[in-house]
């Protein structure tokens, strides 16, 4: 894993979800137990009182109820070419680099498969706001089978045993994404970052890029948006999302 997806791992689950005073709830996940959230190239995610990571085939789940004492639940195969893994309330997104797993959480944190919906091979995460879930294909690494596959994809996840793809957009080198109601954030590799507006989600309209660093990947929240690149983290206010304001940038 390159050291940057690993700095954001541990940057962002890092964080403190809310204090006793406030009611608003972290995107992605529920609001039990949660300590902080991740980006959509994170290899790890916490949801309740359970760690979830997944390797190159495997899906694992350990109890972090007891910190010092954290206990593996559960093991189990996914498939080949794993990739990432994103939360939202209790489903499990997890790309690979043939397409994307929903999982289902039952009341203990176990995890059972839902669907799978299939792309032609090459790397991808997947994000969800709950009703849609959005996947970028790209080419350049060795999952890469098509050439120049670069593509933004739009599902509908009203029934999550059948998504259904509704549209797709050509990108430059898209990489990690996040959503934020109707605003997706698309990190484009050297093209930097893209904000759409997908209120249609048939036809998202791009609002901004910003350019001139390499984006990696994203989390969006609270009009905020930290952007990975290979040498820092910065950070974006969307209040205007046509207009992006800077406001930092942490070198690495």
């Amino acid at each position: 894993m390159n050291w940057y997806y690993t700095a954001l791992g541990i940057f962002f689950l890092s964080l403190i979800s809310c204090s006793g005073n406030d009611s608003s709830v972290l995107p992605g996940v529920d609001s039990g137990g949660v300590i902080g959230t991740g980006g959509s190239l994170a290899r790890f995610t916490i949801v309740q009182n359970n760690l979830y990571a997944v390797d190159n085939t495997t899906l694992t789940t350990i109890d972090i109820t007891n910190p010092t004492q954290m206990i593996l639940e559960d093991q189990q195969d996914v498939g080949f070419g794993i990739e990432t893994i994103f939360p939202f309330d209790n489903t499990l997104f997890i790309g690979s680099n043939t397409g994307a797993y929903i999982y289902g959480l039952d009341g203990e944190g176990i995890p059972s498969e839902l669907s799978f919906f299939e792309h032609a091979m090459a790397c991808d995460p997947v994000v969800s706001d709950g009703e849609y879930a959005y996947v970028t294909i790209r080419s350049g690494r060795a999952c890469d089978f098509l050439g120049d596959a670069n593509i933004l994809e739009i599902y509908d996840i009203a029934s999550l045993e059948n998504p259904i793809q509704i549209t797709e957009v050509a990108m430059n080198n898209p990489r990690g994404l996040s959503v934020d109601g109707d605003l997706l954030f698309v990190c484009d590799g050297n093209q930097g970052l893209v904000v759409f507006d997908v209120s249609d989600r048939i036809n998202p309209v791009v609002l901004t890029r910003e350019m001139g660093f390499e984006a990696n990947d994203v989390i969006a929240q609270n009009n905020i948006a930290l952007v990975v690149s290979p040498d820092g983290i910065r950070q974006f206010d969307y209040t205007n999302p046509t207009s992006l304001t800077e406001l930092s940038n942490l070198a690495l």
